[in-house]
């Protein structure tokens, strides 16, 4: 509330966006103002900001002042990235704070945090990456086609799911490309990363309820971009022993292969 007090007290000098949601009864206020869309990124000034990482000074600054230290990184890099989602920013901000605890007590300390900059770079642009692959294979496959590949993928990974939640967690994935995908680049990565969290966590806290196998539970006690980017990266479950023999469950209705409900077929081929 005092975040919200604070942003609404200066609301003229903070953002065009928030008349409507400091109008509200004050209860109501921070719910209105997570919702709100992020300002169009400003012009670049005559001067070019500072850079977000002083590597020369970050230790001096974090020795003297770590919160405050912190704090001013976060805000540097969330106005000046405006196109990162809230996940990424506190990702980049952990790891920030884990780099500068242990480049702080090393003699070159300097050439220390430029190695951790390039590494939150090199994250960033790996994510943007993997976001623009799978949003031109979607536009290139459709969103059929783009379940199916997901299916593929993930029933290696975590055989052990009933097809219904194969079916629930892999349409989700796809939703999300449905309504990502079609943004600007701009949007395109916070949208992504934020509805894929979204399916991570039901996947992790249908995890934690029915243990699907170790390298999931390995992934799912990590943050979100590292779990993310650890079941991205999982193979085929190297200790599932498959069924002797095996009859998909199409054929328990093979009647419904010859439906002429082109919607119904399609179904009935994913389960």
């Amino acid at each position: 509330l005092e975040l919200t007090e604070y942003v609404c007290k200066h609301k003229d000098t903070i953002s065009s966006k928030l008349d409507h949601c400091c109008g509200l009864a004050l209860v109501e206020r921070p719910t209105c103002l997570q919702g709100l869309e992020n300002d169009e990124k400003p012009a670049p000034p005559d001067h070019p900001p500072k850079q977000i990482i002083n590597e020369a000074e970050a230790c001096q600054s974090y020795n003297e002042h770590p919160d405050e230290h912190l704090e001013s990184f976060l805000f540097n890099l969330t106005r000046s990235h405006l196109e990162l989602s809230k996940l990424l920013d506190v990702e980049i901000f952990l790891r920030y704070r884990d780099q500068l605890k242990e480049c702080c007590k090393v003699e070159h300390h300097v050439e220390c945090i430029h190695g951790g900059e390039k590494q939150l770079e090199s994250l960033v642009t790996k994510i943007e990456e993997v976001v623009k692959k799978n949003c031109e294979q979607y536009k290139k496959i459709g969103g059929y086609f783009f379940q199916n590949e997901l299916l593929v993928k993930y029933t290696k990974i975590m055989p052990q799911l009933p097809s219904s939640k194969l079916i629930e967690f892999t349409k989700e994935l796809t939703h999300a490309a449905e309504e990502c995908c079609k943004l600007d680049n701009h949007h395109q990565l916070s949208c992504a990363l934020e509805d894929t969290d979204k399916v991570i966590g039901s996947i992790c806290r249908y995890h934690k309820e029915h243990h699907i196998n170790n390298q999931v539970c390995q992934c799912c006690d990590s943050p979100f971009i590292t779990r993310w980017e650890c079941i991205s990266n999982l193979d085929a479950d190297p200790d599932y022993v498959p069924p002797a023999t095996f009859k998909p469950h199409v054929m328990d209705h093979p009647d419904v292969l010859c439906s002429t409900d082109e919607h119904i077929v399609q179904e009935s081929k994913q389960g």
